[in-house]
């Protein structure tokens, strides 16, 4: 009997290469897949919608829409501070912020502003604000971002329209 050892060699030799390479395409196929998963799960709460299905709300009292619930949220809840007071402001604070999954408040920052010192004031009450509806996508709560324009009368309180009002019939 004639031993071929050659032949035998080259066999154990393909077997070696065929299994080498199913490693490679196995941890080729783990990577990926621990690729995607870090992909699809990770990053969704890093995510901040411009423009969901549905924008965030915000209710206070018994109001039905968010512009008419901010307006008497800021007209009962903010104090104007007396020394900046006598100062006659107009025209509108501009705040970003996103309102997160459970309706709470992160990186409110000033767009647009008046005065620094109310600016601060307003920036300070704005991130102590309470709990909004989130905003959905896809019936999903998602992290949005929010614009918010706040005209200065609603800082003057309730007050104020009551002193138009006076100030207009005489």
């Amino acid at each position: 009997m004639i031993i071929d050892f050659d032949n035998s060699f080259d066999i154990d030799f393909m077997k070696y290469q065929a299994k080498m390479r199913f490693k490679k395409i196995k941890s080729l196929i783990l990577c990926f897949f621990f690729f995607f998963i870090a992909n699809c799960f990770g990053k969704q709460d890093t995510i901040i919608f411009e423009k969901p299905h549905t924008y965030p709300e915000f209710l206070y009292c018994k109001e039905t829409n968010t512009k008419k619930s901010l307006e008497n949220y800021f007209r009962v809840n903010f104090k104007m501070p007396k020394m900046l007071l006598d100062y006659s402001y107009h025209g509108m604070i501009i705040v970003q912020f996103v309102v997160e999954k459970n309706g709470s408040i992160n990186n409110v920052e000033k767009l647009r502003g008046i005065d620094d010192d109310l600016d601060k004031i307003v920036l300070e009450f704005v991130k102590n604000m309470p709990n909004w509806i989130a905003g959905k996508n896809e019936g999903v709560f998602v992290r949005t971002r929010y614009v918010l324009p706040i005209p200065v009368i609603w800082l003057y309180g309730m007050d104020v329209e009551k002193a138009d009002k006076s100030n207009s019939t005489n």
